[in-house]
């Protein structure tokens, strides 16, 4: 056992320096592990879904993972060219049975960073020999702005860059055995590496096919040159013949000539400026290198070495480099190398930045074989220790290692576990609609697809990386959609009413979710109106932050009558954020109304109050005050006139009595409060008061009863 930890005393070493700076980078994520997400943007969202579709369709719906009518319903979405990780899909789909995916998404994270740094510690240690300088190679191209911006916005498609030392890795083994197997381990990986994230070939073949080439005419004989030949070819055909099954048939689906061409002005923006070599911007996807890499770069260029194929690294990285500052530097009309890659993709690549990471690996081994000669000359190991921790210790600065990592905890929806619970799958409608495609957004819900993982129904909602401009477009053309989305009012009742019917039966929505907390009181208010005043519609959840309905044929299949129903003490409070659940139109949102939390009737003559209540004489009492003086009020249930009432401009007390014979034996009651003046505080003030919402009267609450 001990001699088996002393011959691992570096790879230990090098295990407890990467995850020393593992935990520095992560660590308010780290300390809260499992409950936490990080808070770049809504991105987090996207990979939670991409996780959670890889395990649903392939273990539930038994369907190809990479169509999907789960988001942006009706649409039926081609995922090919979006950032579906299918591989990160695949790897956790047995954990996903077992633990909490925040583990795993997390997991996920700091994984990438570990792997990273320790792939590249062997292959440059097989390539140098010196364990601290392979140290310092590991955490310089793991540890990189563009990492940390990455692991901010959950980036898990831009993350796991282990594969790329890992490609170099099996490269370097298949041509020491000249093995058949490793090449085709080889092949499998680079297509594994294609089935996370796309950009992953474009940067592998950034790096290894220049160092295969490299590898080829180092060759000292014509048959070894064939040998390597042919170990290539066996690599190129084992990465390409998965594609045949995935992704290929599904590519050819997509319509790629509807696909919207990325502006060059956008793609400009996220590109890698000269100036971001040496600092560290704020924008989102800009990354730089920081100063410290470029600086080893430019005293490597005046040490001397016997290592020529250090000047092999420098070259990749250069190009990788004038690659990542994107399609022009100042004049669109002076391109630059990357349009040819812009030109191939039809316009999808947008984030030459992102290029920056094979430029990053291969400066780092230029400057690690550069600095191999000097580091050896420190032939005691505490001086080459303290000369790598130095570089360390400055490089943790540059980089801002040591700022906190920001994180959030995302709110439990307790109503999502319960749409969850129904065995069939049907449409959910969450309100605020929001889609997003990485570069538009309608909306603001698209992060609500977070929350699929718990109730597994397809949903408007969505966030895909790329979508055919006609998909985009169906958001954009009704109405009542525009409204969920708020770009526009809902329409008028019958117009909005007509078109919800009609998505309702068409659509096979069972469940509608509105966000209180999303919206906000005022914009979440006639959502609830409306839905509230739907016989199609029952109340089956309902929180401070979201009120659930649930489509029914009768009100037999309503799951949850009591919500409609008073509470137990027949009290009905108008200030009581709940209790919105028996608004209809007519009401102006909770506020302190001198004292009392309630709500003004007004906008409108007539306010409305829906609720079930059993068919017996019942009596009405409840806490009013008029606002114009010598208003009345006429109260009708259900189209019967119980009573007209004159309200004064003080709280007090009003009772009545309403006929059992009035109200409804199945579904809710209609209360209507009819008044006959509305008046601004603007009107009454003279313009003093800039008030001007027309209000009739405030109400404080309405209590149930059966009369005796």
């Amino acid at each position: 056992m001990l001699d088996t930890l002393r011959r691992q005393k570096n790879n230990l070493l090098a295990l407890g320096i990467f995850g020393l700076l593992t935990f520095l980078t992560l660590d308010s994520l780290i300390l809260n592990f499992g409950t936490a997400v990080p808070e770049g943007n809504a991105d987090y969202a996207l990979f939670y879904w991409d996780l959670w579709w890889a395990k649903y369709a392939l273990l539930n719906l038994h369907t190809d993972p990479l169509f999907t009518n789960y988001i942006l319903f009706p649409n039926t979405v081609n995922l090919t060219l979006h950032t579906h990780v299918l591989t990160l899909g695949l790897i956790t789909l047995p954990f996903q049975a077992l633990v909490d995916i925040h583990w795993i998404f997390n997991g996920l994270i700091a994984g990438s960073f570990l792997l990273s740094a320790i792939l590249m510690f062997v292959f440059l240690r097989r390539r140098v020999g010196s364990t601290w300088l392979s140290i310092l190679g590991g955490a310089i191209f793991t540890f990189t702005p563009a990492m940390l911006n990455h692991a901010i916005h959950a980036g898990l498609n831009t993350l796991p860059v282990w594969w790329l030392p890992l490609c170099l890795l099996l490269w370097d083994s298949t041509l020491e055995r000249r093995s058949v197997v490793r090449a085709l381990i080889l092949g499998v990986c680079i297509y594994l590496a294609f089935m996370t994230h796309v950009e992953f070939v474009i940067w592998i073949l950034l790096i290894l096919s220049p160092y295969m080439l490299y590898g080829l005419f180092a060759q000292k004989t014509p048959h070894a040159r064939w040998q390597v030949i042919g170990l290539g070819c066996v690599a190129a055909v084992a990465a390409f013949l998965p594609t045949l099954a995935m992704p290929l048939p599904q590519i050819r689906q997509a319509p790629i000539a509807g696909y919207v061409w990325e502006p060059l002005n956008v793609v400009h923006y996220y590109s890698l400026s000269i100036a971001t070599l040496f600092t560290r911007p704020e924008a989102g996807e800009i990354n730089s290198l920081g100063w410290t890499l470029p600086a080893l770069v430019l005293i490597s260029l005046a040490l001397p070495s016997q290592r020529r194929e250090r000047w092999l690294w420098l070259g990749i990285g250069l190009v990788s480099l004038i690659l990542a500052m994107g399609p022009y530097l100042d004049d669109p009309s002076r391109p630059l190398p990357f349009m040819l890659i812009y030109n191939l993709t039809h316009g999808q690549y947008r984030s030459p930045a992102r290029l920056a990471t094979p430029a990053t690996l291969a400066l780092t081994v230029f400057a690690v074989e550069s600095l191999t000669d000097l580091l050896a000359r420190l032939r005691k190991q505490w001086l080459q220790a303290a000369f790598v921790t130095a570089i360390l210790a400055i490089y943790a600065v540059d980089v801002d290692l040591l700022e906190p990592f920001p994180i959030q905890t995302l709110p439990d929806y307790p109503v999502y576990r319960l749409i969850g619970n129904d065995p069939e799958d049907h449409t959910l409608l969450q309100v605020p609609l929001g889609v997003s495609t990485g570069s538009r957004t309608i909306g603001s819900g698209d992060k609500l697809i977070y929350y699929a993982r718990f109730h597994h129904q397809r949903t408007l909602n969505g966030m895909v990386s790329r979508l055919p401009g006609d998909q985009m477009a169906r958001f954009e053309r009704a109405p009542f959609i525009r409204a969920l989305s708020n770009l526009n009012p809902l329409p008028p009742f019958e117009q909005a009413r007509s078109e919800f019917l009609r998505r309702l039966k068409e659509w096979d929505i069972r469940y509608i979710v509105v966000h209180k907390d999303l919206l906000g009181d005022d914009k979440a208010r006639p959502f609830i109106e409306f839905f509230n005043q739907q016989p199609e519609l029952c109340v089956f959840d309902n929180t401070a932050d979201t009120i659930a309905y649930r489509a029914i044929s009768s009100w037999a299949d309503c799951p949850r009558p009591d919500l409609t129903a008073p509470p137990a003490d027949g009290k009905v409070s108008m200030g009581e954020p709940t209790h919105d659940r028996f608004i209809g139109p007519g009401w102006y949102d909770i506020e302190n109304i001198g004292g009392p939390e309630g709500r003004w009737a007004g906008e409108t003559y007539t306010a409305t109050l829906r609720l079930v209540l059993p068919p017996q004489n019942t009596r009405i009492h409840f806490r009013a005050l008029a606002y114009p003086t010598n208003q009345t009020v006429t109260i009708s249930i259900n189209g019967h006139t119980i009573a007209t009432l004159k309200l004064i401009s003080d709280w007090a007390e009003y009772e009545l009595t309403v006929p059992g014979e009035a109200l409804r034996v199945d579904g809710p009651s209609l209360i209507t409060l009819t008044h006959t003046q509305l008046e601004s505080a603007f009107q009454r003030t003279g313009g003093a008061t800039p008030d001007q919402r027309p209000l009739a009267a405030a109400y404080d609450y309405f209590v149930f009863e059966p009369a005796r």
